[in-house]
């Protein structure tokens, strides 16, 4: 909900947000996911108390928490509390104050809590474990809730203690309040964040040194235990983020019962081969490619090492979308038409609209210099995902490589990486959806991009002549 006017401010009147209404094929698949992130959203806290559940019988029993081995001595807690004013200049014009200014005091008191902690560790050290010089980096800002607005002449009063050192950084939680000339002796809680920082002693980040917190509370103790669920989830979550350009190594995926990462993994893919499909800040440029009813286009990437390039083929099938659907999703018959698929060891679902699949391809590579390129075996772990939207007749098939150790490479057989990728089915227009627009989306290095370029045009073209030949016949 929003305000709508400034005399609707004044008697707290409310109107509902207009529903977004999508257009094009890829915003209503778009739209879709959108529900999914807003139920991974509500599911936050029961699986943080999950992981806090998991981690504290982990550390109970001696075994290995991921990132919570801090060094063994401890100091007590350290809190930082202060108060801000609120200006004209820190509130827009209905007088609220911005979101980033609150953010930016949150900031402020989490730095100095840890520093303070930093600063008692110091102070209690008997060696000279302490380094000269200490550095903050901040890296990640969690579950942030704007719970109430503040407003010009509020009395803002910040709170920030540090719940818990781990393996190579600190968690503090800031706690924001704020008050009225009138309601000094009653301020209410507007904000509520988790900070997280590591701290490097200027060219290495500090590990396993730090001392830890003695809570000394009940809200203190629930805190710190609470906080290994908290740090869980973030590594877990960074798994699932897209990795930057440089990020060729894949994923580690831990494949849980309740397959909620691998669903959010397939979410992430899937929203980024739509994103990079419809993105009009990359500069497509068309290729003269000889295969007939093929367009290709790329933006290239530099000819460095880690640089991304992506290609885009375009062409029209003379079938109906679901038809591509059915056969892009069905990874038996993957060999029948793509010249790549050599041996498809294993598939299992791992959730609703995700599957996990093992398979050795023939890919080219790169020759000697002056010499043809190659073809080497590549021994790959596929997370495929999948959405459709019946109402506009659209769907996408998206995959990227992970890394699950259950399922170790072939014997003699290098384990490949592959980026995010995926096909788009769309119905053609003016064709009552007898015709399918089929869109294939790839991201590579640019010495693979160089190489793999004319095989993945073959490979569009084969599944087009497969899917027509099939349709005939049914």
């Amino acid at each position: 909900v929003v305000l709508k006017t400034d005399a609707e401010k004044e008697t707290k009147a409310k109107i509902e947000v207009p529903g977004l209404l999508p257009q094009t094929p890829e915003e209503h698949l778009e739209y879709g996911l959108a529900e999914k992130r807003k139920l991974f959203r509500m599911q936050r806290d029961k699986r943080v108390q999950e992981f806090s559940e998991e981690g504290e019988m982990s550390v109970a029993s001696g075994e290995k928490v991921s990132g919570n081995q801090p060094c063994t001595a401890s100091v007590p807690v350290a809190a930082v509390d202060f108060t801000e004013l609120v200006l004209p200049f820190h509130a827009n014009h209905m007088g609220n104050t911005f979101g980033g200014q609150i953010m930016n005091w949150m900031a402020k008191g989490a730095s100095a809590a840890v520093w303070l902690h930093l600063k008692r560790w110091s102070a209690a050290s008997l060696s000279d474990e302490v380094p000269e010089i200490l550095r903050l980096q901040p890296v990640a800002i969690d579950q942030v809730h704007f719970k109430k607005p503040s407003h010009v002449g509020d009395r803002v009063q910040i709170h920030a203690v540090v719940t818990r050192v781990f393996e190579s950084s600190l968690e503090v939680l800031v706690r924001v309040h704020s008050a009225g000339v009138a309601t000094q002796d009653n301020p209410a809680e507007i904000n509520v964040g988790y900070f997280t920082y590591a701290v490097s002693n200027g060219t290495t980040l500090l590990q396993n040194t730090i001392a830890d917190v003695l809570p000394d509370t009940v809200e203190k103790r629930k805190e710190y235990k609470q906080a290994v669920g908290r740090q869980q989830f973030r590594v877990q979550r960074q798994e699932t983020m897209a990795k930057p350009v440089s990020a060729l190594s894949g994923l580690k995926v831990d494949f849980a019962a309740n397959a909620h990462e691998a669903e959010e993994i397939g979410v992430v893919c899937v929203s980024s081969i739509l994103r990079i499909k419809e993105s009009t800040d990359l500069r497509w440029e068309t290729l003269p490619e000889k295969e007939k009813g093929v367009t290709a286009l790329v933006d290239l990437g530099l000819k460095i090492s880690g640089a991304q390039t992506r290609l885009k083929l375009v062409g029209t099938i003379r079938c109906r979308p679901r038809a591509c659907y059915d056969m892009l999703r069905d990874t038996g018959q993957r060999k029948q038409w793509d010249p790549t698929c050599l041996e498809i060891k294993h598939k299992e679902a791992v959730g609703d609209e995700v599957e996990l699949v093992h398979m050795i391809m023939a890919t080219p590579r790169p020759g000697p210099a002056g010499k043809d390129a190659t073809t080497t075996q590549l021994d790959v772990v596929l997370l495929r995902a999948w959405r459709e939207d019946n109402n506009t007749g659209s769907f996408v098939v998206a995959s990227r490589s992970v890394r699950d150790d259950s399922k170790p490479a072939s014997p003699g057989v290098e384990r490949g990486q592959l980026l995010p990728t995926g096909y788009i089915c769309a119905e053609t227009p003016g064709t009552g959806g007898e015709m399918t627009d089929l869109t294939f989306v790839g991201q590579f290095d640019y010495a693979t991009f160089e190489f793999a370029r004319p095989h993945l045009v073959t490979i569009f073209q084969s599944f087009k002549r497969f899917v027509e030949a099939e349709t005939v016949a049914i």
